[in-house]
């Protein structure tokens, strides 16, 4: 069906989901199915959808540069910084550091 309407916008009890046939990279080039795949993320309880990478919705929109573009980018900005930061949150960092007294010394190779 998508192969025959393109992108579209369906309503749903939920609220707006855009089924998209196509996606454009920052330059307008469309970006292959099989890319998109492997950033996508998995969401739903009982079912499997496939959503967009927030980093690819974001090129898409930077290209697109219309007026309700624009004004999704702020909060999809904020989500994409909430979820790098939330990344690197994860990690808890176990070294030791040893401190000379000596910041001067020469360095043997």
């Amino acid at each position: 069906m998508l192969k025959t309407t393109g992108n579209s916008t369906w309503t749903t009890d939920a609220g707006p989901i855009d089924a998209l046939a196509d996606l454009k990279d920052l330059e307008g080039r469309s970006v292959p199915y099989e890319d998109l795949l492997t950033r996508s993320i998995v969401r739903g309880r009982d079912f499997e959808v496939l959503v967009a990478s927030v980093a690819d919705i974001i090129a898409a929109k930077n290209f697109a540069d219309r007026g309700k573009d624009r004004e999704a980018l702020a909060e999809l900005l904020v989500i994409q910084e909430r979820k790098h930061s939330q990344r690197y949150e994860r990690y808890e960092y176990d070294v030791a550091f040893e401190v000379h007294e000596d910041l001067n010394r020469d360095i043997e190779p």
